[in-house]
Formats: C-alpha cells, structure tokens, sequence
C-alpha cells in the first residue's frame, strides 16, 4: 500500500494516533513492514524493541514520527517504486591528495590534551565533537577518538547521544 502523506491527513493521523492506542500500534506494525529495515533500526535505536518504541512515538509526537518514518520508507524504494536497494551511484574519480602523516603523542601531550578537553567541557556542557576538536585543536581524528575514549572509560567525561548527534559532558 502507498500512502500519499497530506499535511491533512498528518493532522488528522495525529489527533487519532493520541487518541487511540491500537491505531498507533497498527501504524507501528505498518511502518516496520513496509520500510528499510536498517533505517527503521537506525531511527529507533534498537531492533527488538522496535515496534513498542515506534508505537510510543506515534502517540507521543505523531506527527513528527509519521513524517519521518515516511522519508525512511520513501529512501527504501527504487525508481519503479519496487523495494530494495538503490541503484549504485558512478564512482567518482579520484582525488590527488597528499600522503597523510601519523599523528604520535608522547603520554604527556596525550595528558595536556585530555586536561584541554575536560577543561573546555567544564565550560561548554553539551559539547559536539566538532566544537571540541575546533575549539581544543586535536591534530587528528584518530587522537580525538583515542582521548575521548580513554577520558570515557575513565569515567570523566560523558557521551549522550550516538555518532554525529553525541554531544559530551563533564561527569558529576
């Protein structure tokens, strides 16, 4: 089944999805089967729990969650409107890029880094990773993910979110 997303039947999705529970159940139900099963996953943070976290959402945002849920399906089809996977882009040609040098820190830069970061996360809660890496001028990715994840295991500093939506705190 196709469904044609009208800003009126979102509106009108939406004053029944709060009203009734079942319905919101029965949408839940619909969406899994008829979307991309890695972006329904992705967009739910977890795949066994999948139906009661989407119906929870449709009763909780519908509006919201129905127009997502929507663009999920709709990159889930072909051209022809079939399901499956889209066709593959042309490669691009490569780049000329200069050879990438490794980035080695002693342990006491290593530790000047981590004290740079906690301190500018004291001052900035709710930091991304861009502001931190912009504002603590880490000399690479690989070294921003080593120091994160040793100041996380830690205990000292704090991931909410996942990937490119996490932002970090200071604990305590």
């Amino acid at each position: 089944m196709h469904l044609t997303l009208t800003p009126d039947l979102l509106n009108s999705l939406a004053d029944q999805l709060a009203k009734d529970p079942r319905l919101a159940a029965t949408l839940a139900e619909h969406f899994l089967a008829n979307s991309d099963k890695l972006g329904m996953a992705n967009y739910l943070l977890g795949g066994g729990v999948a139906r009661r976290l989407l119906t929870e959402r449709l009763r909780a945002k519908p509006k919201k969650t129905v127009e997502e849920v929507a663009a999920l399906a709709a990159e889930g089809t072909t051209a022809g409107g079939r399901r499956g996977r889209p066709k593959a882009a042309e490669p691009k040609a490569a780049k000329p890029t200069a050879a990438k040098s490794r980035v080695r820190l002693s342990a006491k830069q290593t530790g000047q880094l981590k004290r740079k970061v906690v301190e500018f996360l004291k001052a900035n809660p709710g930091s991304t990773r861009k502001q931190i890496e912009k504002s603590v001028k880490v000399p690479s990715v690989a070294v921003y993910n080593r120091v994160m994840r040793e100041l996380k295991a830690e205990g000292t500093v704090v991931q909410k979110g996942e990937r490119g939506k996490a932002v970090y705190g200071v604990k305590g």
